[in-house]
């Protein structure tokens, strides 16, 4: 489903909220960004009709996905599960024990671009378009981050589900020539801080096909 802002909404309404360049409010306008707080409920994604192709490395306890529709490869620990569902992938971490109830995880996806254009701006526009879709998300930009062979611009924002459960979002983009990467790394918020160093270890090892 179609997740596109109305034109005359994102560029007159919030240009002057977001101070955004009238390149980038342009660009919002007809990119096909799909927010990261859609897929808070990642319990849903279910494995996949996609072939994986999918090695294990005995000498690291590392896995190795690769997928050639998606045009990506990442190495994972072999306590955590590969799920897909459509055009995404998502990477889930075992629950600890009878007490966890929520499985970290990073979702990746990818978007074609009809124009190439920066990492940054790419990064603004990603941020501006969640905003216009929750005015209320208090998003921390965050400066950008070089994770193995690839720099990534890097954000985060808390969530609260309708259930009070508590979340906290490490958001990542990345931009290939005419196509970018998205990384939407979910974890409990109370376990934020021990998991932002297990997101960008596999983040690491991403390599763009």
């Amino acid at each position: 489903m179609s997740l596109l802002p109305i034109c005359s909404f994102c560029t007159v309404k919030n240009s002057a909220k977001f101070k955004l360049e009238p390149r980038e409010s342009d660009y919002i306008c007809h990119m096909k960004f799909y927010p990261f707080v859609f897929l808070i409920s990642l319990g849903l994604i279910v494995s996949c009709s996609e072939k994986k192709n999918e090695t294990n490395d005995q000498s690291k306890n590392q896995k190795t996905y690769q997928s050639d529709s998606l045009h990506l490869a990442i190495e994972y620990p072999d306590n955590w599960e590969i799920r897909t569902l459509q055009d995404k992938v998502g990477v889930y971490e075992e629950l600890e024990d009878s007490l966890d109830d929520f499985q970290e995880n990073i979702v990746i996806w990818t978007e074609d671009m009809p124009m190439a254009i920066s990492d940054s701006l790419y990064a603004r526009a990603a941020t501006a378009e969640l905003l216009i879709k929750n005015p209320l998300l208090d998003i921390n930009r965050l400066p950008k981050k070089q994770l193995g062979e690839n720099t990534f611009h890097p954000f985060t924002f808390e969530f609260t589900n309708d259930d009070s459960s508590q979340y906290f979002i490490f958001g990542y983009t990345l931009v290939k020539d005419k196509r970018a990467y998205n990384f939407s790394c979910t974890s409990a918020k109370n376990k934020a801080q021990a998991h932002q160093s297990k997101f960008e270890s596999i983040l690491t090892t991403f390599k763009p096909l």
